[in-house]
C-alpha cells in the first residue's frame, strides 16, 4: 500500500468512525441514559493527539460543522471551538507528554470540560436561555459520562492511527570515498 493510499484509508476510517459515533450518540444513548455522552466534541481531540496539529485542526473543523448542524442554537460555536482546541491539542500533545495515552488522558478531560463550560457560557447563560442550575444538572453529568466513556473512542481511533504503509528498504548508504574508489 502506498503512502497516499494509506492516508486515504486512514481518513476514510476516521470518517466512518465519526459517522458511527454520530449515529450512536443520537439514536442509542437518549434511550438508555438520561444524559448522553458528547462524543462528537471529544473525537477531534483524540484524533489531534494521535495525528498532529494540522490534521486535528481540519478534523476539528469538520466535526464542529457536524455538531453545529445537529445541535440547535449553537451558531458556529462548535466549529470554532473544536477547530482551535484540536489544533492546540495536536500542537502540545507531543511536547508535554511522552506517550499518546498519557496525552489523551490529560488533554481530553481538559478539552471536554472547557468545551462544555464555554458552550454553557456562550450558548446558554449569556443569551438568557438557562441559569447556573443547568450547568450542574445537565453539563456536569454530560461531561462525566463523556469522560468515563472516552476509552471506547480512544481504542478504535488509536487502531486507525496505526495504519501506515510498510517502510521501503533502502540499500545501505555507501560513503563518497568508497564510491569514488569503486569507480576506478
Amino acid at each position: 500500500m502506498s503512502a497516499r493510499a494509506a492516508a486515504y484509508a486512514v481518513w476514510a476510517l476516521y470518517g466512518a468512525l465519526t459517522l458511527f459515533v454520530f449515529l450512536l450518540q443520537l439514536s442509542l444513548f437518549p434511550a438508555l441514559l438520561p444524559v448522553r455522552p458528547m462524543w462528537l466534541p471529544l473525537l477531534p481531540l483524540i484524533v489531534a493527539v494521535l495525528e498532529g496539529e494540522w490534521s486535528g485542526l481540519w478534523f476539528g473543523l469538520a466535526a464542529g460543522v457536524l455538531c453545529d448542524t445537529v445541535f440547535f442554537g449553537t451558531g458556529v460555536f462548535y466549529s470554532v471551538a473544536l477547530m482551535l482546541l484540536s489544533a492546540a491539542a495536536g500542537r502540545h500533545a507531543g511536547s508535554l507528554f511522552s506517550g499518546k495515552v498519557a496525552a489523551c488522558a490529560a488533554i481530553c478531560p481538559a478539552g471536554v470540560l472547557l468545551t462544555g463550560l464555554l458552550h454553557f457560557l456562550f450558548c446558554q447563560a449569556l443569551p438568557g436561555r438557562a441559569g447556573i442550575a443547568a450547568l450542574w444538572l445537565i453539563a456536569a453529568p454530560e461531561a462525566a459520562v463523556t469522560l468515563l466513556s472516552a476509552p471506547l473512542l480512544f481504542l478504535p481511533a488509536w487502531l486507525i492511527s496505526r495504519i501506515r504503509p510498510a517502510a521501503k528498504k533502502r540499500a545501505p548508504r555507501v560513503p563518497y570515498r568508497i564510491k569514488r574508489y569503486l569507480r576506478r
